[in-house]
């Protein structure tokens, strides 16, 4: 802008000073910073603290001291806190305390013994949340787990009067670990019960874990938790919690089509994938849902109409490629194909198993079990019992139900 017609328009009809145009100037883009940086703070989002040490340091400490009262109203009405909500309320505290112009001698101990609080809140959360993790890959992976530190103390604490959270992660290690039943209705009364006080990502996590614990009593024989799982996943759809961002966590849409299938809930399931279809992932949704109709109709014992389907090509998702081949398999055997065909089937699907480097080596562990037990079952002169036995032996294996069930039946 041409110099002269910016100080006529800002300053009418004075004679130009080129001095008083340049500090006119100055001040404004001061004042605009500071404006633009108030309207930023007003969002509602909490990730933006970090901004107080800027502010600070640009000596906006009227801003910093904005920033403060957002940061502390914005927690104040929070409903679903999740474990960064305990960090802002400790980096809350600590930038009031910390602050170059805070008066600490004001600041009276139980003040100061509050922040170690917040801390110690903040602490004891996340490392029950990693401990819950770490333990539940030793399970699913069978990968060790080194001694965690001062968790046995965290575990010794009264959460009661902290979060429901923190009480949810508590109950769920010696679930994790132990198996317990007991420990796990204590687990489900938490999590069902307390629903709209927990962070979604908390939800999703927390009901996972109660649906690997009902998962692991139906393997050992216990058939109630079928319908267990079932009740809790009907109850997680109606409150939506196994979308994240809107999209449907296929893990789940998979799990909750098995179950509802083993309780011969085919009506619902169908409906299911009708409402909840549409949800997936866009990569991967095509795929998906052909695989989801095909085991329908397979449960349904509908072989052939269910291999017309598994024929369709799968690309994208080498995880729903595999379970199509591994169910591929199962119904050409139902549907008495020579074993010559069936061995040729077998041994192309073990050569997908252990040259393709997407697949996880959890998923080819078991699938690769599967495929040898499968292959067994073609075998002439099997012994059932030792052939049993060596099944209940194996640990990581898909499918396990359907192969004892093929080998009592085995002449």
């Amino acid at each position: 802008m041409e110099e002269t017609y910016a100080y006529k328009r800002i300053f009418k009809a004075e004679k130009f000073n080129k001095t008083k145009l340049s500090n006119a100037i100055s001040d404004l883009r001061g004042r605009l910073k500071e404006f633009l940086l108030w309207q930023y703070l007003q969002k509602p989002s909490l990730d933006k603290d970090f901004l107080l040490k800027i502010l600070q340091q640009q000596s906006f400490d009227g801003l910093a001291q904005k920033q403060l009262k957002n940061i502390a109203t914005n927690l104040h009405n929070i409903r679903q806190p999740d474990l960064w909500f305990w960090e802002q309320l400790l980096r809350l505290a600590h930038e009031k305390y910390f602050n170059n112009h805070s008066e600490k001698i004001a600041f009276q101990t139980p003040q100061i013994e509050g922040i170690m609080t917040k801390l110690d809140d903040f602490y004891a959360l996340a490392k029950l949340r990693y401990s819950c993790e770490l333990y539940q890959r030793q399970q699913i992976l069978n990968e060790p787990v080194s001694d965690i530190r001062f968790l046995e103390k965290i575990l010794e604490q009264d959460f009661s009067k902290t979060s429901i959270a923190h009480q949810c992660y508590q109950a769920a290690l010696p679930v994790i670990q132990q198996k317990a039943e007991a420990g796990y209705y204590l687990l489900k009364q938490l999590v069902l019960g307390h629903l709209e006080q927990l962070h979604l990502r908390d939800q999703h996590i927390l009901v996972t874990y109660l649906t690997n614990f009902a998962a692991h009593k139906i393997r050992k024989g216990n058939r109630h938790f079928i319908r267990e799982i079932f009740d809790i996943y009907q109850q997680g759809l109606q409150f939506e919690f196994f979308s994240v961002n809107g999209v449907f966590n296929d893990m789940h849409f998979g799990n909750i089509l098995d179950v509802a299938c083993s309780l011969q809930e085919y009506e619902w399931a169908e409906q299911f994938i009708k409402d909840w279809g549409g949800k997936l992932t866009d990569l991967h949704r095509a795929e998906i849902i052909t695989f989801s109709n095909a085991f329908i109709l397979y449960e349904k014992q509908e072989f052939s109409t269910a291999l017309d389907l598994l024929r369709t090509t799968f690309k994208k998702n080498i995880f729903y490629i595999a379970k199509a081949k591994r169910l591929e398999l199962v119904c050409l055997f139902e549907l008495d194909y020579e074993d010559v065909f069936l061995l040729s089937m077998s041994r192309a699907f073990e050569q997908l198993l252990r040259c393709n480097g997407l697949i996880s080596e959890a998923l080819r562990k078991s699938l690769l079990n599967f495929n040898k037990f499968f292959r067994l079952l073609l075998s002439p002169h099997q012994n059932k019992t030792q052939l049993l036995e060596k099944l209940n032996q194996t640990e990581f294996i898909m499918y396990k139900q359907w192969l004892i069930a093929k080998i009592l039946e085995l002449k």
